[in-house]
């Protein structure tokens, strides 16, 4: 956030602990103004929407601190549904920008690594020769690799609101993201093999 952000900013806070029937200090705006520094003031104002939105639901938290804020981001970071299903080509033609060439190059480095370090990582691996114009994909590896694109798409689409964001921050913002698509694909993966174990059993 910029200087010219405070006064919003402030706004926001101070809707936020109204909420929690907190008063607002001066120490207390300071530090969260530097805590939230690295945030764009358009995804604070998200944020704080969630929150409000969370405190219908919720009972009242006895603390509140800056890592609550940013909690609530990663929460916001999480892909849309529609995103973890394959969509239907455009007949007009891919249609993406620089943050999806962007999220593309880095998936690819990311499977890259992730996978000549553990080629099972996403389940069991086809039977097909990999390199071969036959290679078929096993059912868990589609679908790990839809959770994965979902996750790559959400980041594109944070990176679109922050277009000015420095590169650590980009870095920070990808690493959380595939650390949510890989606790996402060991729930996954651990449900499915739980499954046929199950069927066995009955």
């Amino acid at each position: 956030m910029q200087e010219s952000d405070r006064v919003e900013f402030k706004r926001l806070l101070e809707a936020l602990f109204g909420a929690l029937n907190k008063p607002v200090t001066e120490g207390c705006e300071n530090g969260f103004w530097k805590g939230l520094e690295k945030m764009s003031l358009p995804m604070f104002g998200r944020c704080v929407e969630f929150l409000l939105q969370e405190l219908e639901q919720k009972e009242t938290p006895r603390g509140f601190s800056v890592s609550d804020v940013w909690a609530a981001r990663r929460k916001l970071k999480a892909p849309a549904q529609t995103y973890l299903h394959q969509q239907p080509e455009s007949p007009e033609g891919w249609k993406g920008d620089r943050w999806d060439i962007q999220a593309n190059m880095r998936l690819l480095e990311y499977l890259t690594k992730r996978l000549s370090r553990d080629p099972r990582c996403y389940g069991e691996v086809s039977r097909a020769i990999p390199w071969a114009a036959d290679a078929v994909a096993t059912a868990e590896q589609r679908a790990c690799t839809r959770i994965l694109v979902g996750y790559k798409g959400a980041w594109a689409r944070d990176m679109r609101e922050e277009p000015n964001a420095t590169a650590e921050f980009r870095d920070d913002c990808w690493r959380d993201c595939m650390m949510r698509a890989e606790a996402e694909i060991k729930t996954f993966l651990e449900t499915s093999s739980a499954a046929p174990r199950q069927a066995e059993l009955a």
